[in-house]
């Protein structure tokens, strides 16, 4: 068993995200959401962190950020015109206690470049790039307190990153960070 593996149950946290993707909000039941009522949050710096590059829609979307594909029986469909990120190097954060905080969009960072070496199951290794100062390794998914980051002998510190997803502090000279 894997605490990092799905769970049909959502976090209350995650609840008040999708929540907040739609002007007037959406009904969640555990991590599936039925529908955003309006498309005002889909271009949100906020939505930006999700790691959506796909939507379906029963009616045609207003967005900068995605472009329709398809329309197939009044179903359009819609990809995002600039690949999300799942994971990224960033430079740009603020840190506090256990909590970093990203501001603007995704989309409009600074990041460096990383490459994913070995997945498999929760295990990930990444190779990144090397900085100055500190960065950070922003994961799209959802925090946990059991997410472990290490660079050979040495253990990274894990953080909340915007409430919600995961982050790994990289200090200068760190080239390689493996999560467990």
């Amino acid at each position: 068993y894997s605490p990092f593996s799905y769970d049909s149950l959502s976090s209350k946290i995650y609840q008040n995200i999708v929540l907040g993707f739609s002007e007037k909000g959406t009904q969640t039941y555990g991590r599936w959401f039925g529908y955003l009522e309006s498309d005002s949050g889909i271009d949100s710096d906020a939505f930006s962190f999700s790691g959506v590059n796909a939507l379906i829609s029963r009616k045609p979307l207003q967005s900068s950020k995605f472009i329709k594909t398809e329309a197939i029986d009044g179903i359009f469909i819609y990809r995002k015109k600039t690949p999300a990120p799942m994971m990224a190097q960033l430079t740009d954060f603020r840190e506090r206690d256990d909590q970093v905080n990203i501001s603007g969009s995704l989309d409009d960072q600074r990041t460096l470049p990383l490459e994913m070496v070995r997945v498999l199951d929760d295990y990930m290794r990444l190779r990144l790039s090397a900085h100055h100062g500190n960065s950070l390794v922003f994961l799209s998914e959802q925090h946990h307190p059991w997410r472990r980051a290490w660079s050979g002998n040495r253990q990274l510190r894990v953080v909340r990153v915007n409430g919600f997803y995961t982050g790994v502090i990289i200090p200068p000279g760190v080239s390689d960070v493996e999560f467990g």
